[in-house]
């Protein structure tokens, strides 16, 4: 069975995206990212994405991942700011340890992706305080 199904389909997966998106919204460190988004649509696409990532039937249909990133410049602590937040969201959940770890590994693999290479890491910070 794949993970999309074990997390309960779309269903499971809109929970979590659902959860992960309070989380991100009310966090002080990356939650200005989010100050203007329509957090429907952001959620129908984290849908969309998590759904394919996670071995789902559904194709993301959104912009390339380093596309939707790029104008925000994210910075290495940005990313682990998320990754707590999801690890986070993943233990509220129904996911096995396994399964968390798994999700885990597949959003770390976007890191280069995801994280501005030529933002030097205390420069986001003080620009953070």
């Amino acid at each position: 069975m794949a993970l999309f199904q074990r997390l309960g389909g779309r269903d499971g997966v809109e929970a979590l995206v659902e959860d992960l998106a309070v989380r991100v919204r009310e966090d002080a460190e990356i939650g200005h990212y989010f100050a203007e988004v329509d957090e429907v649509e952001l959620n129908r696409h984290r849908t969309m994405f998590f759904s394919a990532l996670l071995g789902g039937s559904e194709e993301y249909g959104g912009r390339s991942i380093r596309a939707a990133h790029a104008p925000f410049r994210l910075s290495e602590h940005d990313f682990d700011v998320f990754i707590r937040l999801i690890t986070q969201t993943l233990a509220g959940s129904s996911a096995s340890p396994r399964d968390q770890r798994s999700i885990l590994r597949a959003l770390e693999r976007l890191r280069p992706t995801v994280v501005h290479s030529s933002v030097p890491e205390q420069v986001t910070r003080r620009a953070m305080r």
